[in-house]
C-alpha cells in the first residue's frame, strides 16, 4: 500500500491522541477524520469492502464524471433502517462537525450526478 507521509503523521497524531486522551475526544475525533482523508485508495477500498460486509454501505446511487460514487439518501436510511428525515438529520450533523474541525464537507448538486441505470 502506498502511503503518503501526511497519512503516516495523520495516523500516528490520532493513535497518540487515542491512547492519551482517548479515541472519542474530540481532537481524536478530528484528528481520525483527517486519517480518511489522507488515506490511500487502497485503504479506501478495504474499508468500503468492510462496511459492504456489516451492512452499512448501501449501493451507490450515482457517480460524479471522475467515477466518485454518491449515495441517495432513500438508500442509506433504509440500509441504516432509518427514517430519511433521521437520515437527512445524522448526515447534516456529521457535515456539521466536519466543517467545524476544518475539514471538507461536500454536497454534491444533484445536476452533476449521474444516476446508475
Amino acid at each position: 500500500m502506498n502511503t503518503s507521509p501526511q497519512f503516516m503523521e495523520a495516523l500516528h497524531l490520532y493513535d497518540r491522541l487515542a491512547q492519551t486522551i482517548g479515541d472519542t475526544h474530540p481532537k481524536a475525533q478530528v484528528a481520525l477524520m483527517r486519517v480518511f482523508d489522507l488515506a490511500p485508495p487502497e485503504l479506501h477500498a478495504q474499508m468500503k469492502a468492510k462496511g459492504r460486509e456489516l451492512g452499512l454501505i448501501p449501493d451507490a446511487g450515482g457517480y460524479l464524471a471522475d467515477g466518485t460514487p454518491v449515495y441517495r439518501l432513500e438508500d442509506v436510511a433504509k440500509q441504516l433502517g432509518l427514517s430519511e428525515s433521521e437520515a437527512q438529520a445524522s448526515i447534516a450533523q456529521f457535515m456539521a462537525e466536519r466543517e467545524a474541525m476544518g475539514l471538507e464537507a461536500r454536497a454534491f448538486d444533484p445536476a452533476l450526478i449521474h444516476r446508475v441505470q
